[in-house]
């Protein structure tokens, strides 16, 4: 596979040299395969949806290069970069002309970039691909071609604007939590609609999520992003057994993050590590006394019980220490 985008040390600074300024980029390195699908997820002012709005151009980097199918693109205006690109933003508002219907909103994101002539109606050929893109949506909006964009539901319209987004499918898909503004439904069904487009497709992605669930179940790999640089790269599997941070423990899974370690029974001094993770499925609790050979079992106090649906999270003081297992 050749590589379709690459980022080398990107930084971007927002208000340099004034009270209010913000690194929102801090030497950013990425390189992506053709057809791969990434999920970007980090805490408010992470750097996520900075680092899609660098790729398409909307702020220009203050230094490192960014290459889009191998052309060096960094100095290239957002319009001239736009030819590449696929987008999806937060408000499905924003990807569709409310006033026109589902079938000339296709007709425009299938003739962006090519030359036009002077008829405009939509033939019958045109007509059956978008009712047959459509039905791919089990929505039943194939049957509603010419309803207006502003008279459908949120997740209706951003499902749309997700296919004219991929029509002509483009080089590099950018979705900017495309998924926040929709009830949980109907964001399952577009969450596993859009993983088998774009495995279908091929299409290279980037997916900016603060949904741990979306992040895990969507993409191929993780990006966990921190204070404007990735902390972390690699599959769901591999970030969530070996995190290289306490803050990427944290921000995958549920997980209790110990500093002194040492004080609980069973765990050793590891020269150079600095806090121990401890996931819930590797406590088990029991009201009676642990047996002897148990050289980890300790005594601790209830302070919480969290109800989670399916199962219940309990936190227990341990000594001052306090872990997080469920039952």
């Amino acid at each position: 596979m050749s590589e379709m985008l690459k980022i080398e040390n990107i930084r971007k600074v927002f208000n340099p040299g004034t009270i209010n300024e913000k690194v929102a980029l801090d030497g950013v390195d990425l390189t992506l395969e053709e057809g791969e699908f990434v999920t970007v997820i980090g805490g408010n002012g992470a750097g996520k949806s900075t680092t899609l709005n660098a790729v398409a151009g909307v702020w220009p980097v203050d230094s490192g290069k960014i290459y889009i199918g191998g052309e060096d693109v960094t100095k290239l205006s957002e319009h001239r970069r736009a030819q590449y690109l696929g987008r999806v933003f937060q408000d499905p508002m924003t990807g569709t002309a409310t006033t026109m219907s589902i079938e000339e909103n296709m007709a425009i994101a299938a003739r962006r970039g090519k030359s036009r002539g002077l008829r405009w109606g939509i033939t019958k050929a045109e007509r059956e691909k978008y009712r047959q893109m459509l039905s791919t949506l089990h929505l039943g909006l194939e049957d509603r071609l010419t309803s207006k964009v502003g008279l459908l539901s949120g997740g209706q319209r951003q499902a749309i604007t997700l296919l004219m987004a991929s029509i002509q499918k483009p080089k590099l898909l950018l979705l900017d939590e495309p998924f926040a503004a929709i009830d949980a439904k109907v964001r399952t069904e577009l969450r596993n609609w859009l993983r088998e487009m774009v495995v279908k497709l091929g299409i290279t992605s980037i997916f900016v999520t603060h949904d741990q669930d979306e992040a895990v179940e969507v993409a191929d790999e993780i990006i966990i992003t921190n204070h404007g640089h990735i902390e972390q790269m690699g599959t769901p599997m591999e970030i969530y057994k070996s995190p290289d941070t306490p803050f990427v423990a944290q921000f995958i899974g549920r997980s209790s993050i110990v500093e002194h370690y040492e004080r609980l029974l069973g765990f050793d001094p590891v020269e150079g590590a600095t806090h121990a993770v401890i996931r819930p499925e590797f406590v088990r609790m029991s009201r009676s006394e642990p047996p002897q050979h148990m050289s980890a079992a300790e005594r601790g106090i209830v302070k919480d019980v969290i109800f989670r649906g399916n199962h219940l999270d309990v936190v227990v003081d341990v000594g001052g220490i306090p872990i997080v297992t469920e039952r």
